[in-house]
């Protein structure tokens, strides 16, 4: 999964829940706001990976299976490309679990 900045107060939160889940986990955040500090235990376990980056700039040949970006999310949930308000992740991550969280348990 990619994360974009997940070194803010959101943001890092998420990369918490996620490598909590056990899903593999890359930030990119080029740190205008956020901070280091706010994921420095995240970056020890093998599950994590930070690049300084800003995100318009950042190239991957990984492929991700979702993206979670700023207040928007933008995920593969069953095929099929859902963008939702941050507002609406819940549901979001409602479906992420109930796809990956199989696997996790």
């Amino acid at each position: 999964m990619l994360v974009t900045g997940g070194a803010g107060f959101i943001g890092s939160w998420l990369c918490d829940v996620l490598v909590g889940l056990g899903a593999d986990v890359t930030d990119v955040d080029d740190l205008p706001t956020g901070r280091i500090k706010n994921i420095d235990h995240l970056t020890k376990n093998p599950l994590f990976k930070f690049v300084e980056s800003d995100v318009c700039a950042f190239g991957s040949k990984e492929k991700f299976d979702f993206i979670w970006y700023g207040k928007f999310i933008l995920a593969r949930v069953l095929g099929f490309a859902v963008l939702v308000l941050f507002e609406g992740s819940f549901l979001v991550f409602s479906a992420v679990y109930a796809r990956l969280g199989k696997a996790f348990r």
